[in-house]
């Protein structure tokens, strides 16, 4: 969602100390771990298939693993 305020608000935030987590960070540890070339439709397809896979929190669960 491009223009929705969402780097606005990560900066508000950790300007408060708070820590700000990156689901595309995520995304692209795994396609690293895959060895998949991280371009914008690798990493669509890959985001896709982890979802189907695991379910709508499969992108949230990546950074719990890190």
């Amino acid at each position: 969602m491009p223009g929705s305020g969402k780097s606005t608000i990560v900066s508000a935030l950790k300007a408060r100390g708070l820590e700000a987590l990156n689901l595309g960070d995520g995304v692209r540890t795994e396609a690293k771990r895959r060895n998949i070339e991280p371009t914008g439709d690798n990493l669509g397809k890959l985001m896709l298939e982890l979802r189907e896979k695991n379910g709508p929190g499969a992108i949230a669960e990546l950074l719990t693993n890190q």
